[in-house]
């Protein structure tokens, strides 16, 4: 049989695909650099360690740079593993399977091992009666004993802090941290001489506030009165930072380093942003919760709660199943406030674990609720869960949250409590509501206990602020 020319072609093409196949003209794999550190709890570098990296290529790494660093060209999903005869390593591998510039690892000295270093004034000159406190979980001992340099050493067992201690010096640095053999552990001590520093507190046309406090803070902190003309004086150990605290002003903090006198301590109005909304739980009409803002972002009630004696006129009483507070509608987004902040006042009767007192979801959950028995913020991606907090049950708490530009910050009975660091920024959260819920909301657990005074400000409380809002209560 006479084959076409078209088939004699199609047929080479067939043999030349099935021979790449076969002689490995498929997809090479492709190669990515993975980077990261090894260093001690000192953060120096380790000497002798290895970093063994297997994969369809097994590499050894034995040379890193003055900080620990050290990077490989590797393919497809690897091990990476550090090891050292006189070291345990946290984490002890990692798998890697793409591009990763943070392949880190830290090691702990398993072994006794020596630290020493000096302890001397701004001369380099030894400073008499200084204690060298050294303290972790395998070491707790004083050095006392120094050379005419002012140079110790001792022998310690695992990660140690190492903290100079003297009356009316300080150092530099304060303490440091070390876990394995070290040199060089060196802290410079400066004596705080005794001043005398006064002044006066005043508001913005020069009238005295007789009463002020001036809070003082620095080697020891302390706080005056002023007088009936708003006069003040302390005696220090500098340097000080010293401002006043009047309700309803702000005062900036002046940092006070000699004797002197005259220092004018000058309140400013500390004038509230602007109200989105406020929820008094006074004013309900069919099942509307009125907004006492001038926005009119009116609530509406949700399943079956009631209105009780409240810390102010009524609050909203929560079941705990399926009562709580939503918005009548969409009236706005977060995406329209860079910053705000939330005030209310509770009076859990139970807690739980992802219980809900407010709940706000667009992109990402807001939450202000209970972890496992105890109060804290959380959002999305943004922030997480703020450390959380103990609070008592059958009795009134105020809590406020303040979203700025950088920290979410977390205050309880007008304390500031937590700051988190954000992840973004407020604004890409521009979405409607899904849920807005004061008691709960559509999912997680809901609030069981009374709930007053509500408001959602435009802009981020200063501390005065958050705590003149607590000072409102009369207990």
């Amino acid at each position: 049989m006479k084959l076409s020319r078209i088939s004699i072609l199609l047929l080479a093409l067939v043999l030349i695909l099935v021979s790449g196949c076969i002689f490995g003209g498929g997809d090479k794999v492709k190669e990515y650099t993975i980077s990261g550190t090894v260093i001690n709890l000192s953060g120096g570098p380790i000497d002798g360690v290895i970093l063994s990296i297997s994969g369809d290529k097994d590499l050894v790494i034995d040379t890193f740079d003055e900080n620990g660093g050290w990077s490989a060209v590797v393919e497809g999903s690897v091990t990476v593993k550090p090891s050292h005869e006189d070291y345990t390593f946290e984490p002890k591998e990692i798998v890697v399977t793409k591009a990763n510039s943070e392949v880190n690892f830290t090691g702990s000295y398993t072994g006794p091992y020596t630290i020493s270093g000096t302890v001397t004034d701004e001369n380099q000159d030894p400073i008499d009666n200084v204690v060298l406190i050294i303290s972790g979980t395998d070491t707790d001992l004083e050095v006392v004993d120094f050379d005419d340099d002012g140079a110790w050493s001792a022998e310690v067992i695992g990660s140690v802090t190492v903290t100079p201690k003297l009356e009316y010096y300080v150092f530099a640095p304060d303490s440091l941290t070390v876990g394995s053999p070290s040199e060089g552990i060196d802290f410079v001590g400066t004596y705080l001489e005794l001043f005398n520093i006064s002044g006066t507190v005043v508001d913005e046309e020069g009238e005295p506030l007789p009463g002020a406090l001036v809070v003082i803070t620095g080697y020891n902190d302390d706080e005056v009165t002023a007088d009936e003309e708003g006069a003040w004086s302390a005696e220090v150990r500098g340097p000080v930072s010293v401002t006043a605290v009047v309700d309803g002003l702000n005062f900036e903090t002046i940092v006070v380093e000699e004797a002197k006198d005259n220092i004018v301590l000058m309140g400013t109005e500390d004038s509230m942003p602007e109200l989105i909304l406020h929820y008094t739980f006074d004013d309900v009409e069919d099942g509307i919760v009125l907004d006492s803002s001038p926005n009119g972002f009116n609530g509406e009630v949700c399943g079956n709660p009631d209105f009780v004696p409240g810390l102010f006129g009524n609050a909203l009483a929560c079941n705990g199943e399926d009562a709580y507070v939503g918005l009548v509608k969409n009236y706005f987004s977060f995406g329209e406030y860079p910053n705000f902040t939330l005030s209310l006042w509770i009076k859990p009767k139970t807690l739980g674990n992802w219980t809900m007192i407010f709940t706000a979801y667009a992109e990402q959950d807001m939450l202000l609720g209970f972890l496992e028995d105890k109060l804290g913020m959380f959002w999305g991606t943004y922030m997480g869960w703020t450390k959380t907090f103990a609070v008592p049950t059958n009795d009134w708490t105020h809590v406020a949250f303040s979203f700025g530009d950088e920290l979410g910050t977390l205050y309880i009975n007008g304390v500031e409590v937590a700051a988190n660091e954000l992840e973004t920024t407020v604004d890409a959260m521009q979405g409607p509501f899904e849920i807005f819920g004061i008691g709960g909301g559509d999912h997680n657990g809901k609030f069981h206990g009374d709930l007053d005074d509500f408001r959602l400000f435009a802009g981020e409380l200063t501390a005065n602020q958050v705590l003149a809002i607590y000072n409102e209560a009369e207990f």
